[in-house]
């Protein structure tokens, strides 16, 4: 017997691909409006290094160099998001079970948020060396 019911499948499913899919895109637009120059040097968003936060001149080429790496990282978020949405709507519609689309789920979540995380310390990386 299935311990997960369909519908809580799926409003986990819905409930955490708008939490990722949110993620990716704050991490996008932080970093595109820093690397613009909209976003100035902060202590709260954007990459915070000692390099970085030197000089304007430092953020604005450190969120530069970081461009590339920051779109993956937020695009891959967005995708583990659409990904867990997927297996929720699976889950209802009875194609898979909902014990099955949780596990699914998570390992949707597990996956993208590590992705992020390599993804924003390859960024940082490139930010600082860019800076200093």
């Amino acid at each position: 017997m299935d311990t997960v019911s369909p519908t809580v499948a799926l409003i986990f499913g819905i409930v955490i691909g708008i939490i990722m899919w949110i993620t990716g895109g704050l991490v996008i637009e932080v970093n595109k409006r820093a690397a613009d120059g909209r976003l100035k040097r902060s202590r709260i968003a954007g990459l915070r290094t000692k390099a970085t936060l030197a000089s304007d001149e430092a953020w604005l080429a450190g969120h530069t160099a970081a461009h590339q790496s920051t779109i993956v990282a937020g695009s891959l978020s967005m995708a583990s998001g659409v990904v867990s949405v997927v297996f929720g709507v699976v889950a209802a519609t009875n194609v898979m079970s909902g014990s099955a689309a949780m596990v699914a789920i998570a390992i949707s979540v597990l996956a993208g948020s590590l992705l992020l995380v390599a993804f924003l310390l390859r960024a940082t990386i490139q930010a600082n060396r860019a800076a200093a």
